[in-house]
């Protein structure tokens, strides 16, 4: 009797075992997928936040003096026709 108690329990523990194993992996895989598109939309934030940053600071006259760069006044005229930008 004790013989086939064994004989039932120890496939399950096999099965249990690997079932835990499988699940792990596919847990890992999954929150490795989620890092790494979290890690692409902060890229594609901050490319955005750049080019922002530099359209609005080539739409803006500067003055320049003791080494810092004050905006004086927001610039109207495309980057190309404005005498300010060249």
């Amino acid at each position: 009797m004790l013989m086939g108690l064994v004989m039932l329990a120890l496939p399950i523990t096999i099965i249990s075992e690997n079932f835990a194993l499988e699940y792990q992996r596919k847990e890992l895989l999954r929150m490795e997928n989620e890092e790494k598109l979290e890690r692409e939309l902060l890229q594609e934030l901050q490319r955005k936040r750049d080019s922002r940053r530099k359209r609005r600071g080539s739409l803006r006259h500067t003055q320049q003096g003791a080494n810092t760069e004050v905006p004086t006044r927001r610039c109207l005229l495309p980057w190309n026709a404005c005498p300010y930008h060249e």
